[in-house]
């Protein structure tokens, strides 16, 4: 195990039976009510393009994916989750920029700009200071909720 034995909330989540059951059934409720969000209010509120739609659709789909593959660590599960999990790494700030090309010059626009600035400089942190490693899940916790809050607050202004 890289960083410790739980690593990743996924990691801590899949310890035992019945945590990898309540996450992914989380994970789950989470893709169904983002989907809700982006399909009844953020993609009309903005009327966004092909791209941003599409990026939006795949969040939900990776979440999806990540709730039905439980992280188990040296096991096929595990590469595929992870894989799903740098996806979703990449999606995030790429649908915050898609956001902020689309809405130049408006408060979310800029908001978005501040949440992949911020996501940037966690990825630097990780990679680039020594000893980030074994603060992955808390890293990781951040990232995700900086585009979350993002996102929520996005659908509100």
């Amino acid at each position: 195990e890289r960083f410790g034995k739980y690593w990743s909330i996924s990691l801590h989540a899949s310890a035992h039976r019945s945590t990898v059951w309540v996450f992914g059934a989380a994970l789950l409720a989470a893709a169904a009510l983002l989907a809700v969000y982006f399909e009844g209010w953020l993609i009309p509120k903005y009327d966004y393009g092909f791209a941003l739609r599409y990026a939006l659709r795949a969040a939900i789909t990776c979440l999806a994916l990540l709730a039905a593959v439980p992280h188990y660590e040296g096991k096929w599960q595990g590469r595929v989750h992870v894989a799903i999990s740098w996806a979703m790494v990449v999606i995030m700030p790429v649908i915050l920029l898609l956001h902020a090309l689309e809405n130049l010059g408006t408060m979310g626009g800029y908001l978005a700009l501040l949440a992949i600035a911020i996501q940037a400089t966690l990825l630097g942190i990780f990679w680039g200071i020594k000893g980030m490693h074994e603060r992955f899940a808390l890293l990781q916790s951040i990232f995700i909720a900086v585009f979350f809050a993002a996102i929520a607050v996005l659908g509100y202004l």
